[in-house]
């Protein structure tokens, strides 16, 4: 998320695009290195079907979570709509 907003937060701040390339690289290796870190890790403590399942198991409750946020979106507005074409007294 912070990417997203360094350039132009650095942009108005007027840092100069040397530094801000030196700032850039060595955020990203800083983050490679932890996220393939993080991994090796993880990969060394938990067996790969545990994680596989962990995996599945966050795959689908993303998947109803998304499916019922629709769902619940869809339902309000077709109660607004409802709700809008009700004749005023």
């Amino acid at each position: 998320m912070l990417r997203i907003f360094a350039g132009p937060l650095a942009g108005i701040a007027q840092m100069s695009y040397a530094e801000f390339l030196l700032f850039n690289i060595g955020g990203a290796s800083l983050w490679a290195l932890t996220m393939v870190s993080l991994a090796y890790f993880v990969g060394q403590v938990v067996p790969l079907e545990q994680l596989i399942g962990w995996v599945a198991q966050f795959g689908v409750v993303a998947l109803v979570a998304v499916v019922g946020g629709i769902g619940v979106a869809i339902w309000l507005e077709q109660r607004k709509l409802a709700k809008a074409a009700e004749p005023q007294d």
